[in-house]
């Protein structure tokens, strides 16, 4: 053992043969606990070569000596807490779960929790959400509920919940219960932590275009997260029903109490997406029989939402476009839905006049038409931003509509009529523009 710990510490060598021979001096018959403590004793070794240590003292007879001396908040304080880390990840795959639950608690405890550094704190959530035990719950509750914990080990805590909800089929009650504890408390939800929510469900492009904001900090973060928003489009989105409605009132929740009025409307625009209208078919026809009904409202609110934006539209183009998208999308899926349970749809014999019947006799599609008139009549930027997505993710859908059916003389007839003066207006102003170009030196 003492040849191979000289090994270890020959300059000449390369790393990791020295790493080597110190590994080969952990377990070496002739060394004890007493070589072992001597040797970790020195403040100089290198992190390398105490990782090369710790995770070799199983293999002695007593191993349970160091580790009491590697978890005393004298070494957690001198010693890289990456090491110790290392060290824990090593136990739970030696020891029983209940004991390995026990150093955790042990390390939790006042004495040391205060000199726990933030990746070892981090590493103990990560391992007690892994045991999923009684036992490792209560210690979990302890730590959400501690005021003094640090604002990137709350985080962590966020996306550990995040994820048992998303991965796990089992029963997650409890990882609910603290993320609607969350959602529901003004007091916890700063700036920061509702961009950690919503990066999980939300796009990062998307939320630095309608916020301006960057959610993510950290390559190891982004990495963490991107994977884990991969799992929620799959799972929650395009998958599992009840996962979908419990994220749907997550989202609810963060669209009221996130004191942010662009995150809100973030959150909005996630809970619009979650809700029964914007379902697969095959999902809305076990969840909803009555899903072309729009049940949540989901286009009232969008209605609201862009009525309620500034007429200008200066900061909140991205938010119109994204707005008006999903109510053309929406009203799209529910007439389509109503459709179906026609015979001339199973036949494939859909004809414009039946499709107009439909549209007549929805009350979606009527209140889509009292939207637009609206729209219409506000003529600001706002709303022909609105009416232009709206019309385009429509589609053809768009000529059904009562407001669009030219046979309708009484409500199609006013509309044409004020579109085609705005199209003179605007083909006077392009002339204009153009000639301007022409003859003078335009800025850029």
């Amino acid at each position: 053992s003492s040849y191979a710990y000289q090994l270890s510490l020959d300059d000449s060598l390369n790393i990791k043969k020295r790493i080597l021979a110190m590994e080969r001096f952990a377990t070496c018959p002739t060394t004890n606990n007493s070589n072992i403590l001597s040797v970790l004793a020195d403040e100089t070794l290198e992190p390398p070569f105490v990782e090369a240590i710790t995770l070799r003292i199983f293999s002695l007879d007593s191993p349970w000596h160091v580790l009491a001396h590697l978890l005393s908040a004298e070494a957690l304080c001198k010693r890289r807490q990456n090491t110790t880390a290392s060290l824990l990840a090593h136990v739970e795959k030696h020891v029983p779960i209940h004991q390995t639950i026990k150093c955790l608690e042990l390390l939790l405890a006042p004495s040391r929790r205060d000199v726990l550094g933030f990746s070892l704190h981090k590493a103990i959530l990560r391992m007690l959400f892994g045991t999923n035990t009684f036992k490792s719950k209560e210690l979990l509750q302890s730590e959400w509920e501690n005021n003094d914990i640090p604002k990137d080990v709350r985080y962590e805590f966020i996306i550990l919940c995040l994820r048992a909800v998303v991965v796990n089929d089992g029963s997650v009650d409890w990882e609910w219960k603290i993320l609607n504890s969350l959602v529901t408390n003004k007091a916890l939800l700063s700036e920061e932590t509702s961009l950690k929510l919503l990066s999980v469900m939300v796009d990062q492009h998307f939320i630095r275009s309608a916020t301006n904001r960057n959610s993510i900090e950290s390559a190891q973060e982004e990495s963490a997260i991107v994977s884990l928003r991969l799992l929620f489009a799959h799972v929650v989105v395009g998958g599992s029903i009840d996962k979908r409605r419990r994220f749907y009132t997550l989202s609810e929740q963060l669209s009221i109490n996130v004191p942010q009025v662009d995150l809100r409307r973030v959150a909005l625009l996630k809970k619009w997406e979650l809700s029964s209208i914007f379902q697969k078919d095959s999902k809305v026809a076990k969840a909803d029989a009555n899903s072309e009904d729009d049940r949540e409202g989901t286009l009232e609110e969008i209605e609201e939402a862009i009525l309620a934006a500034p007429p200008t539209c200066e900061n909140d183009a991205f938010l119109i476009i994204q707005m008006s998208c999903a109510y053309g999308r929406g009203l799209s899926l529910c007439l389509n839905r109503a459709a179906k349970h026609n015979a001339e749809w199973k036949k494939g014999l859909m004809t414009r006049e039946k499709w107009l019947d439909i549209c007549k006799e929805h009350p979606l599609a009527q209140r889509t038409c009292c939207f637009i008139d609206n729209l219409l009549t506000l003529d600001d930027r706002r709303s022909w931003i609105a009416l232009d997505n709206i019309c385009k993710n429509l589609g053809k859908t768009l000529s059904y509509l009562e407001c669009f059916d030219e046979k309708n003389s009484s409500k199609s007839s006013r509309i044409f009529k004020f579109l085609e003066e705005k199209e003179r207006d605007a083909r006077l102003v392009l002339s204009v523009t153009t000639a301007v170009r022409n003859q003078v030196n335009w800025p850029k």
